[in-house]
C-alpha cells in the first residue's frame, strides 16, 4: 500500500479495525480487525502505539472500547475530525464467511456483529463501507465461544496472506471508491 499517493487527496478518511481491548484477546478471532492494522503498520514501516493513529488524511482506529461499544469510538473521533459516514471503512471477522475469504461491502445491516451494530447504532447509518474478514464456524462450538478463540497455528500462517488481500480491497476503496471495491472485492477467495 503507498500512503504517499493516497494521502495527496484531500479528504479525510477513517479506518476501524475492530477487536476487544486487553492481552487475553491479542489472538482471538474477533480481533482480526486489530491485527490487520498491526499487519498493516507493519508493513507500511510504522508503528501502532495507540489506539488512534494519523498519516497525512488517513486517520486509523482501533476503538478502546469493548467490541460492543465500537460505535462510540468511532463516532467521537469522526466528529472530531468531520468524516462523512461514506469514508469510514471497518475492518472485522464474519462468522458466516469462510476463512481465507474477505468480502467488502458498502452497506447493510450488522448480520449479528455486535461491533458493527454498535457502529450503525452510534452513526444512524447502514451506509457504512466495509471489509469482513471470514473466520467461519466450527460444528459444535457456541458462535460466542469460537470468535473468542484463538487462531491455531496454521491459521496464523494463512493470516498474512489474507490481509495482503484486505490490503488491497483498502487501496483500492480509497484510491477509486466503493463501486470499484464491490467489483474487484465484492467476496475474493484467497489462495494458500
Amino acid at each position: 500500500m503507498n500512503l504517499t499517493r493516497l494521502s495527496s487527496k484531500q479528504e479525510l478518511y477513517l479506518i476501524v479495525g475492530l477487536g476487544n481491548i486487553g492481552k487475553e484477546y491479542t489472538l482471538t478471532r474477533h480481533n482480526v480487525g486489530f491485527l490487520f492494522l498491526d499487519f498493516l503498520f507493519e508493513n507500511l514501516g510504522f508503528n501502532f502505539s495507540k489506539f488512534e493513529e494519523k498519516i497525512n488524511n488517513l486517520i486509523f482506529l482501533k476503538p478502546d472500547t469493548y467490541m460492543n461499544r465500537s460505535g462510540i469510538a468511532v463516532r467521537k473521533v469522526s466528529d472530531f475530525y468531520k468524516i462523512d459516514h461514506k469514508n469510514i471503512i471497518v475492518i472485522y471477522d464474519d462468522l458466516d464467511l469462510e476463512f481465507k475469504t474477505i468480502r467488502f461491502r458498502s452497506k447493510g445491516s450488522s448480520a449479528g456483529h455486535k461491533g458493527m451494530q454498535s457502529i450503525i447504532e452510534e452513526l444512524g447509518t447502514q451506509l457504512i463501507p466495509r471489509i469482513k474478514i471470514g473466520i467461519g464456524r466450527k460444528e459444535g462450538v457456541k458462535a460466542r465461544d469460537w470468535v473468542l478463540s484463538n487462531f491455531d497455528n496454521t491459521e496464523l500462517s494463512c493470516l498474512p496472506k489474507i490481509f495482503e488481500s484486505v490490503a488491497t480491497c483498502l487501496e483500492i476503496f480509497l484510491e477509486k471508491g466503493e463501486n470499484e471495491a464491490l467489483m474487484k472485492c465484492g467476496k475474493v477467495k484467497v489462495s494458500p
